[in-house]
């Protein structure tokens, strides 16, 4: 970009002190310092605007703070926090940053985590939960073991990442960037043939030069430079300050290409994790169901199962100290658990473990009513009968049917596809109000259904979690996983989503188009600028000096255009 102006003021300057010692002509020294001072402050401007494009990312690369509290026998000694090492203690105060990945060992707090995750309400943490550097202690202090040194937390993976980005080029820029080159190269042409038309039609080499002077100046290819790399920026920092972070910039030009939208149900649409949703007792039975739930959780405190924990989790409110005296556990594969209370044997699973003969109709048409809505019921009994059942469902992601209506509402196919078997599949669509989903589908089947529907034309987004859904998201032409706990750098996806809200899809949808549409217009605008500018150089209808100031002022519309990316909320427009 520099190439234009070069040539400009160092042509006139050479003319000028050419001129000035053999006294021959005119000088055109005013010009040269008038050029390089609209210039000059053209470039200033131009940086000030491209220091807030890069506002978000700066403060993101700003959290890491630089000192820590580590404990040193009976003292909390301040050290670099580059010197910490996984395992030594430190604490973190209230309102101090954390300053590395770090285990909670005492205390609770509430952490402020907005410019880490996008996430603007502050989140309880006590023991056991991981406190990320960078995240703000709002109240109280916590005293947490090291989980990963300085250089591997998960801020600095994220502003890796980041850094990796902005110097990766998409399509669009590259593309921007060769018409640069070949654009400098025309200018270049043209303005020999001007000053070739002026010697011959004037023959005065002074006006010639002068003219020509005039063309390299205002169709300096600033605003061509700046019209994709400069949005581009804003665009990355505005996302990552919502919680998005961008692994690959072509993805802020694919998603307004999008035509159809596929999520994986289980830890995407959903929680990924069951809940207990309902205990129904047996009518012959003389127990609560409380004490149903607490019988359950006495059997399967042995079990790993999701279903075990499930139990466990909903029966702590109930636990008393006369919990029942547990012996003989045993677990039944593929059917449940068992082991003996006193002298009695407790099952726990699956219907056909129980002889239902005298079972209530009323109480089987409940558990099937609960089946048919794609919940998952264990039956909890004595060997001799039943006492009754538990239903199970993986609850929907919060976010998920606002996200599901704004992307149909943005005219985009939004389908389901998941491994669960048909009726729990349908069941969630139906809660989802989605029309197209899929059920019994293998990770190869995602992608081969992707696979379809790219044949047929359809740009397809795949979001998943990242571990079976690996084929489908390679397949697709664009990825997005959730960052949840796993490590930021091994994810392979386009996107990840910092926090678990899948409104963040439409809303990158949406800075995808309106990013586009500002890379066009800065696109149109330096070209019909050029295509109107460089003509009244060539003859001679403006001075170098309103030249350089049209040029300059031509960038900072570029910059001024691209600033709007940072103002106002995607998924509102």
């Amino acid at each position: 970009m520099d190439t234009l102006v070069s040539l400009a003021t160092l042509s006139a300057y050479a003319y000028s002190v050419y001129v000035t010692v053999t006294g021959d002509a005119e000088a055109y020294f005013d010009s040269v310092a008038m050029i390089t001072t609209f210039v000059m402050l053209g470039r200033w401007l131009e940086t000030l605007g491209g220091g807030q494009a890069r506002k978000g990312i700066r403060r993101l690369m700003a959290l890491q703070p630089e000192q820590a509290l580590r404990k040193d026998g009976d003292r909390w000694v301040q050290v670099p926090a580059s010197s910490l090492r996984v395992g030594q203690t430190i604490l973190v105060k209230p309102g101090t940053r954390v300053p590395v990945d770090a285990k909670i060992l005492e205390g609770q707090a509430a952490l402020d985590e907005s410019l880490l995750t996008g996430e603007s309400t502050p989140v309880e943490k006590a023991s056991e939960d991981v406190a990320y550097a960078g995240a703000v202690v709002t109240d109280g202090a916590l005293v947490c073991e090291v989980g990963r040194p300085v250089e591997n937390t998960r801020l600095a993976e994220i502003s890796r990442l980041v850094e990796e980005t902005l110097i990766s080029k998409p399509p669009i820029q590259r593309l921007a960037d060769k018409a640069s080159t070949w654009f400098t190269v025309g200018i270049v042409i043209c303005s020999m043939l001007t000053g070739v038309g002026w010697y011959l039609a004037l023959g005065s080499a002074g006006s010639a030069l002068i003219n020509a002077v005039t063309v390299l100046v205002v169709a300096c290819p600033c605003a061509l430079g700046l019209a994709t790399p400069l949005a581009l920026t804003v665009s990355l920092g505005r996302a990552a300050e919502k919680g998005i972070l961008v692994r690959t910039p072509a993805a802020l030009e694919h998603a307004e290409q999008v035509h159809r939208v596929v999520f994986d149900k289980t830890g995407t649409l959903t929680q990924g994790s069951l809940s207990v949703v309902a205990v129904e007792v047996s009518p012959k039975s003389d127990l609560s169901e409380d004490e149903v739930l607490r019988l359950a959780a006495g059997v399967e405190q042995y079990s790993e199962h999701p279903l075990a924990r499930a139990i466990l989790e909903a029966s702590l409110p109930t636990n008393r100290e006369d919990n029942p005296s547990i012996s003989d556990f045993k677990p039944l594969r593929g059917l449940g658990v068992t082991a003996l209370i006193g002298s009695r044997r407790l099952l726990v699973g699956a219907q056909r473990l129980f002889k239902l003969d005298g079972t209530s109709n009323a109480l089987l048409n409940r558990a099937g009513a609960y089946a048919d809505k794609g919940d998952t019921v264990i039956w909890v009994g004595w060997e001799e009968s039943p006492l009754g059942f538990i239903a199970f469902r993986d609850i929907p992601n919060p976010s998920a049917t606002s996200a599901v209506k704004t992307l149909q509402a943005d005219g985009l196919h939004v389908t389901m596809l998941s491994g669960d078997n048909k009726d729990t599949t349908q069941a969630v669509a139906a809660h989802l109000g989605l029309d197209e989903f899929e059920g019994q589908c293998l990770p190869v089947k995602k992608a081969a259904r992707i696979k379809e529907w790219q044949q047929l034309g359809e740009k397809v987004l795949m979001v998943g979690d990242g571990v079976n859904d690996a084929p489908a998201l390679a397949q697709a032409d664009l990825s997005i996983t959730m960052a949840g706990g796993t490590d930021i750098a091994g994810e392979t996806s386009d996107l990840v989503l910092m926090r678990v809200d899948l409104m963040l899809i439409p809303e990158f949808i949406h800075l995808s188009r309106r990013t586009r549409r500002i890379i066009y217009e800065n696109l149109v605008w330096a070209f019909a600028y050029n295509l109107l500018a460089v003509p009244l150089a060539a003859f001679g209808l403006i001075s170098p000096v309103i030249a350089a100031a049209a040029m300059a002022s031509s960038s900072l519309l570029v910059v001024g255009n691209s600033l709007r990316l940072r103002r106002g909320n995607e998924c509102a427009r």
